[in-house]
């Protein structure tokens, strides 16, 4: 087992991606029910050799499909086998807290994306004034509920030098 407060985990996940949208809503919940047993059937080809397969989140899969979204009705019919990659900055700035989403799927949140929310402005810093991601909270349900083994320090079109601020404002609460 790896401990959450690591940086890298050395076990492979095999990534997915899964989008889709359109105006249909019967349509979108359809393809929503159908992929979610694609993947829970795909997870079980997998895992016996220690692999697994999993959904990563755009602003986008927060969007209203009915009365529900296109996360809760993947991950509702998912079997427990396929992990959410939890992107934290597209969960903020999609205006979602990331921690009800790991307490309604516990155990699920295998790999997170640490970045900073785009809600208020593009581009800063985890942890600074423009990021209003709560971070505690955050990794509080990560490390008891989400069951969390990678933190993934990322920046879609960011510099390595945020990249490393970063891992240094980790490192500094404690997250190796």
């Amino acid at each position: 087992a790896c401990s959450p407060n690591r940086l890298v985990h050395p076990r492979p996940t095999a990534p997915c991606l899964l989008r889709w949208s359109s105006t249909d809503t019967d349509k979108d919940k359809t393809t929503g029910e159908y992929m979610a047993a694609t993947f829970s059937w795909i997870a079980g080809k997998l895992k016996p050799g220690g692999l697994r397969t999993g959904f990563h989140c755009h602003p986008g899969e927060f969007n209203k499909i009915g009365d529900s979204t296109v996360w809760d009705i993947f991950f509702s019919r998912a079997n427990k086998d396929v992990i959410m990659q939890c992107d934290l900055g597209h969960m903020g700035s999609a205006g979602v807290d990331p921690v009800v989403y790991m307490n309604r799927y516990p155990g699920r949140a295998a790999s997170v994306h640490v970045k900073p929310s785009a809600r208020k402005k593009g581009g800063g810093l985890v942890g600074d004034s423009d990021d209003d991601l709560k971070w505690p909270e955050i990794f509080k349900a990560c490390e008891t509920v989400g069951g969390t083994e990678w933190y993934i320090v990322e920046y879609d079109g960011g510099s390595m030098e945020k990249a490393q601020k970063t891992i240094g404002v980790l490192e500094s609460w404690g997250k190796r």
